[in-house]
């Protein structure tokens, strides 16, 4: 008789590392999709082997002679979103005995075309399309063409196509894994179809039973898009509150979702008056529920101090991609002064106008006029103070830096060619 198969999935997870404690070893992302398939044994007290076969799943889009008002059927499996979890739909034989190639009997759903009463589950004609692009069948080329043809009657059929021997030698016991890379089922999951068929010995002979009803098995994604490049953060005071603007980057991903930024906020030191992170206070906060489908996000009234951002991406699926670096800013809990403005050099004597919410200044030097160049060569000046007497020096870059009150903040002016 047929065979009757049960579907588990594992993750391999890669963490042993020789010569470190695995418990230790960070978690690596998943890299293998572990199918295993059990089954029934038919026959008692005669010797049995199996042979395994797989097919990926085939999808045939036809055009059916309807008004253009009809919807547009479509799997039913095809549109549900990918779960953490395979799902099993057994493929019942047509009736009247088994047969080697079973046919498959899918379930089906309706998608309403643009204006169309609500009728059953409504599958939005952008889902169509994430759909045909998640399976690379010819769905997607139809559906591409133009939205007159998207729009159009089609009838959607998927099940399995050729099947295949993936076992090199006869299994002898009631199970089999099957090894399926990750990136096997990225960009939404995929389907995959199994049968068993039993053999056996008699009188010398190899007896060969009927192939097993199939079972799809839908893989996963597991696979998160890569993550964001942080670019720029900057200042914007609002309304006596500061705003930080933050800007990113990302490599394009079909199923991309959008990036979740998160701000932790950290302790620092002045490590020559600019300010270092050194260790984070409490747990990162989650700034996005749903994720940024741009490239930039505002983040309003941010909170004084040191703030740390981080960027990650997200796909249709939930898959969430590490972060890649970040972007350190703090934000003040002080007016920022400008930077001074009009500064001249007459002889020995440099001078400048006095800087908006400056509470202190101090002079600087670069022999190169490059930034990391650049020495301080005054004491604290008090913001009340226009110019400061230079030492005698020739051919040198100067300019004036603005302080806040704590000196949390400074600004520079722009250089000045000492000749």
């Amino acid at each position: 008789g047929a065979l009757k198969a049960a579907v588990h999935l594992v993750a391999a997870r890669p963490i042993r590392v020789r010569g470190f404690n695995p418990m230790l070893a960070p978690k690596a992302p998943p890299t293998e999709i572990h199918v295993r398939l059990t089954w029934e044994r038919p026959l008692d007290g005669l010797p049995v082997e199996y042979t395994l076969w797989q097919a990926p799943q085939d999808v045939k889009v036809t055009r059916i002679p309807r008004p253009a008002i009809r919807p547009v059927t479509v799997d039913l499996s095809l549109a549900a979103t990918a779960a953490k979890a395979p799902v099993l739909t057994p493929v019942q034989p047509p009736k009247g005995g088994a047969a080697p190639a079973p046919t498959l009997i899918a379930p089906r759903a309706s998608v309403l075309a643009a204006g169309e009463p609500a009728q059953g589950r409504i599958i939005t004609t952008s889902a169509l399309h994430t759909v045909a692009a998640r399976l690379d069948n010819p769905l997607a080329a139809v559906l591409a063409s133009s939205r007159k043809d998207m729009l159009a009657n089609l009838e959607v059929q998927t099940g399995p196509g050729a099947f295949i021997p993936i076992t090199t030698a006869p299994v002898t016991t009631e199970s089999f894994v099957v090894v399926f890379p990750a990136e096997a089922a990225q960009y939404g999951g995929a389907a995959f179809y199994f049968q068993i068929q039993a053999h056996t010995r008699e009188f010398g002979k190899r007896v060969d039973g009927p192939v097993s009803e199939a079972i799809e098995v839908r893989l996963p994604d597991i696979v998160a898009p890569p993550p964001p490049d942080p670019g720029t953060a900057d200042l914007h005071e609002t309304a006596g509150a500061i705003d930080v603007n933050l800007l990113w980057t990302q490599t394009p991903a079909k199923d991309l979702a959008g990036t979740f930024v998160e701000r932790q906020a950290m302790d620092y030191k002045l490590v020559d008056g600019v300010p270092q992170a050194t260790a984070p206070q409490g747990s990162p906060v989650k700034l996005t529920a749903d994720p940024v489908t741009g490239l930039a996000f505002k983040d309003p009234a941010a909170p004084a101090g040191f703030q740390r951002y981080t960027f990650k991406a997200v796909d249709k699926t939930g898959n969430v991609s590490a972060a890649k670096g970040h972007l350190d800013i703090l934000v003040p809990g002080e007016p920022v002064p400008q930077p001074p403005q009009g500064v001249v050099l007459n002889g020995d004597r440099i001078s400048w106008q006095p800087a908006k919410n400056a509470l202190g200044y101090s002079v600087w030097r670069s022999f190169t006029g490059r930034e990391e160049d650049y020495d301080c060569i005054s004491p604290l000046l008090p913001g009340s103070a226009t110019s400061y007497d230079l030492p005698s020096l020739r051919k040198v870059h100067l300019r004036v830096v603005a302080r806040s009150a704590s000196g949390m903040h400074q600004v520079p002016s722009e250089a000045v060619l000492r000749p």
